[in-house]
């Protein structure tokens, strides 16, 4: 019966972070097909907090630039041609600026 509720719990967590949250953190999933990508963030509401999650980003390696737009929740990230930027990379630079990130996705400027 343990077992049974360690699974639900699990499976609740699961549940309440967000299917894109989920995907934008896929195991070596690789964004090297995208020149720029735009990131749905939430938590930028404080002055310190869209400057420290620009520093984190661009301490992933082959990250070229990065533009924080507070009100609409978007980070636009641009990247190195031939880098090897995964989306793992991109979730847990966010994780580490305590924010929260809900989907990664191709910039309407993206070059394939």
């Amino acid at each position: 019966m343990l077992g049974l509720g360690i699974l639900m719990a699990v499976r609740a967590a699961s549940a309440s972070a967000p299917a894109s949250e989920l995907a934008a953190e896929a195991e070596g999933e690789s964004l090297a097909a995208y020149r720029e990508v735009v990131l749905v963030v939430f938590g930028l509401s404080c002055p310190v907090c869209p400057p420290h999650l620009r520093s984190r980003l661009l301490r992933v390696e082959g990250v070229e630039t990065v533009r924080v737009d507070v009100a609409r929740n978007e980070v636009t990230v641009r990247m190195a041609g031939g880098h090897a930027v995964t989306r793992a990379q991109i979730a847990q630079a966010v994780r580490d600026a305590s924010l929260r990130l809900y989907d990664i996705r191709p910039s309407e400027a993206a070059e394939p």
